[in-house]
């Protein structure tokens, strides 16, 4: 069992990296420290109350959306070359 103090800050520590996730390439490689902090969160608190709780949750969904966004970005990328070297 986790101290709830402990628990409060692994979960704005999870807000922390879920928002630093968002920065363009970096944030790439941001983004599972975030997951990681949601995980422990979610597994530790075994139904315990947590008032941080929304906070864990938002610093995992920023870092999903930025998984999600530098995807995008890099399929859009790939596809530009393949097309680029089908032309030529």
């Amino acid at each position: 069992m986790i101290a709830r103090s402990k628990l409060i800050n692994e979960s704005l520590d999870c807000l922390g990296w879920g928002a630093a996730a968002c920065v363009p390439v970096v944030g790439f490689f941001l983004a599972p420290a975030a997951l990681w902090r949601f995980k422990i969160v979610i597994v530790e608190t075994n139904d315990r109350w947590n008032p941080a709780r929304r906070h864990a949750y938002l610093g995992a969904a920023l870092a999903l959306l930025s998984m999600l966004g530098h995807a995008i970005v890099v399929a859009m990328i790939f596809i530009q070359i393949i097309r680029h070297y089908q032309d030529a």
